[in-house]
């Protein structure tokens, strides 16, 4: 009645695995980036705010 002989193997997660690890390495670098550029425009920030300081 409705089966097939044929068995068919489930997919396993190893093959998966090295797409999420790629994923969460340039996830975090994206993140670096951000980091980095938000640090120089609050060091930029700061200087103009110092320089603007009254003597």
């Amino acid at each position: 009645i409705g089966g097939h002989g044929d068995a068919q193997a489930i997919p396993s997660a190893e093959r998966f695995a090295p797409l999420l690890w790629l994923a969460a390495v340039h996830v975090l670098e994206e993140l670096a980036i951000v980091r980095r550029t938000q640090c120089a425009l609050h060091l930029f920030a700061e200087r103009e705010r110092f320089l603007d300081a009254p003597l």
